[in-house]
């Protein structure tokens, strides 16, 4: 028993008596730890000039009773109290305390006062949450099968984290457990070294584990710290792979040890052919095995192993003979075993379908999804108690299918078919079409005939549906323009004429025909044949009558002009606000123009005089009997215009380019 005094704060200072006075440092600390349960008393001192009436007593974690927890205590002349402390867990590097201090209630003068003594700090040598050093074991933890001795240590020295008056604090008392396998008698060994040495029997591994335990208080302990040791063990020859429907020999072969037997142990479908009681055993599989679960175990007089397990030899699967797969059609798939031995053959996964083939080695299957697929395969022989079972992974390509017929029809063409070959059987079609075309009949089926309606782009559509699958087909076609108004432009420099064959709103054009025929010097006659892009043409400098013969699929449309050797002329050109022209009754000169004011027309002929744009769209339209006519342009847009001049019925209409620009 230890006992303290604890001064009254404020100047009491005088000490009654101690039994085995300790050292009280700056702070209240006792510099000497204390165990858990040890007990520890503390005396109050009197007030010098003062009556005491009661003492109450506080205590943290420790008690003022050493069977239950009472944590204050008060008495009339309770100037003495004993502390048993408690076991409160280590948390860091410096060790758990305790507490105590007294409230003293006295009368001085007449007056009732309370006073707090100074609070003592109590360091508490407690094992409670501290975790011993690790185990080690020289050679390692894998120890071969056999009678083994060895030692297990610690890796360092085992003192508690804390120090008790700067010095390290050892742990005097060791609890180690060991398996029942390894210990002659308790498996609980308690010891003061640092270190236990071992035998072992012939096959257990086992884990072995130490603490500390405190000689004052053996309920207080530390945690444990642990080693595993275990048996080294493997198999030496073993296949990496066996094959379903097959019968093979194999052999399992794992390490001889002096003194030991062995037992094997297979799965259904395999037997022992040689070596059951030894380290190398013969095994046969026959066609139905599924499992390579093949097991052994060591035994040594009364004592045996557990059982060790060879590595999974993969089972490797029947070859399977897989075409190239494409959506929705049927395609025949099998496997390489014999048809008489096949007791069931199936195939399933997403969208896949069986459609003949059951109870043979080879199927008819459709796959109703495209793409990378996973498939489940079963195969159960005759004589087999359990299927087989796999997942293979295939391929499955789109299906092609398109719309056969004409890219270009005529609005005047009776009907036009259009079909989609090679179809699945189970599969259902609904035709649409939008554009210049028409459905004339039935739009269900493999085929449907359409008929146009009006020229310009129209497409044909086909809804296929198969299998829960949706498909969408289409394709674009061109009804050709039967009728149209074809008209001829044309730029010129000095050595060349660029002639345009504009075709507004004409479609399904096929060839453009051009013919030149020179009507003065300076020209060449000459004829075209171009394809559907050839409405661009270039002349030599010259007069001439020139002819575009635009066809289509359905037509031929005929527009000429005349270039050169004019009787008419337009100025100024570029123009803002007022177009004039000039008509003369005789024709010019080749190339000429004349800015000369013309007479009345002498003649009384009518003219007329038609404006398009560069759309090939009538902007004016003048009839005039005037040969000097002004055509007011100031409202119309910027741009590249063309004015025809039609000078006599029937004939074709001299035409002037004209550029307005603002």
């Amino acid at each position: 028993m230890k006992t303290k005094i604890l001064g009254i704060l404020l100047g009491f200072c005088a000490i009654l008596s101690a039994v085995h006075a300790q050292t009280i440092a700056e702070d209240g600390q006792h510099k000497e730890l204390a165990w858990p349960t040890e007990q520890t008393c503390y005396i109050a001192m009197e007030p010098t000039n003062g009556t005491i009436n009661f003492i109450t007593w506080h205590v943290t974690n420790g008690s003022f009773s050493p069977t239950s927890d009472v944590s204050s205590i008060q008495g009339n002349n309770l100037r003495s109290v004993c502390v048993y402390w408690k076991n409160p867990k280590v948390t860091g590097t410096t060790a758990p305390k305790g507490s105590v201090y007294a409230e003293i209630t006295y009368t001085q003068a007449g007056n009732t006062k309370v006073e707090k003594t100074m609070t003592i700090y109590q360091g508490i040598k407690s094992y409670n949450g501290v975790t011993p050093p690790s185990l080690t074991k020289d050679g390692g933890t894998t120890i071969p099968f056999g009678i083994q001795s060895f030692e297990i240590y610690f890796s360092k020295a085992f003192y508690l984290p804390y120090k008790d008056g700067g010095k390290n604090v050892s742990v005097q008392k060791l609890e180690w457990s060991l398996p029942s396998e390894w210990s002659s008698g308790s498996s609980i060994i308690e010891s003061g070294e640092p270190s236990i040495k071992i035998t072992t029997d012939y096959f257990s591994e086992g884990t072995i584990k130490v603490r500390g335990i405190s000689s004052f208080y053996p309920e207080d302990k530390t945690n444990y710290s642990e080693i595993k040791i275990k048996r080294q063990f493997s198999f030496e020859e073993y296949p990496s792979s066996v094959k379903y429907g097959e019968s093979s020999t194999y052999r399992y072969t794992v390490p001889l040890i002096s003194g030991v037997s062995y037992e094997w142990n297979v799965p259904a479908g395999w037997t022992i052919v040689t070596g059951g009681n030894t380290y190398s055993a013969t095994i046969a599989k026959n066609p139905c095995a599924t499992s390579t679960d093949i097991k052994v175990r060591l035994k040594a007089g009364s004592q045996q192993s557990g059982w060790y397990t060879a590595p999974k030899a993969t089972i490797l699967p029947p070859d399977m003979t897989i075409p190239n797969i494409e959506q929705f059609r049927d395609v025949d798939i099998s496997i390489d075993i014999p048809n008489d031995r096949v007791q069931s053959f199936s195939i399933s996964g997403n969208g896949v379908e069986i459609v003949g083939g059951q109870g043979s080695n080879k199927l008819v299957c459709r796959f109703n999804k495209a793409g990378s697929q996973e498939i489940n395969v079963s195969v159960s022989l005759k004589g087999c108690d359990t299927p087989f079972t796999f997942k293979k992974q295939v391929e499955v390509s789109k299906i092609q299918l398109s719309i056969n017929g004409s890219d270009i029809t005529c609005s005047s063409d009776p009907l036009n078919t259009y079909s989609i070959s090679d179809l699945p059987n189970q599969a259902t079609v609904v035709w649409s079409c939008s554009g210049g075309i028409e459905i004339a009949g039935s739009n269900i089926g493999s085929s449907c005939s359409f008929k146009g309606k009006a020229a310009g782009n129209a497409q044909v559509q086909a809804t296929i549906k198969v299998s829960g699958e949706t498909l969408e087909l289409s394709k674009n076609i061109e009804v050709a323009s039967s009728t149209g108004s074809p008209y001829i432009s044309y730029t010129s420099d000095d050595r060349y004429i660029n002639l345009t064959c504009h075709t507004p709103n004409i479609y399904g054009i096929r060839e453009f025909i051009w013919d030149a025929v020179a009507t003065g010097s300076g020209g060449s006659s000459q004829s075209s044949h171009m394809g559907p892009g050839g409405y661009y043409w270039t002349l030599p400098k010259g007069s001439y009558k020139v002819e575009c013969i635009v066809v289509t699929q359905c037509a031929r449309m005929v527009t000429s002009a005349t270039i050169g050797g004019y009787r008419s002329s337009t100025y100024p050109n570029p123009v803002d606000h007022t177009l004039y022209v000039n008509i003369s009754d005789m024709p010019l000169a080749e190339n000429a123009i004349s800015t000369a004011s013309f007479g009345q027309n002498r003649l009384g002929k009518s003219y007329e005089l038609r404006l398009f744009n560069f759309k090939g769209m009538l902007v004016r339209n003048l009839r005039v009997q005037e040969n000097a006519i002004s055509i007011d342009v100031s409202s119309l847009p910027e741009g590249n215009y063309f004015l025809h001049i039609i000078l006599e019925e029937g004939k074709e209409p001299e035409v002037h380019k004209v550029v307005i620009a603002h």
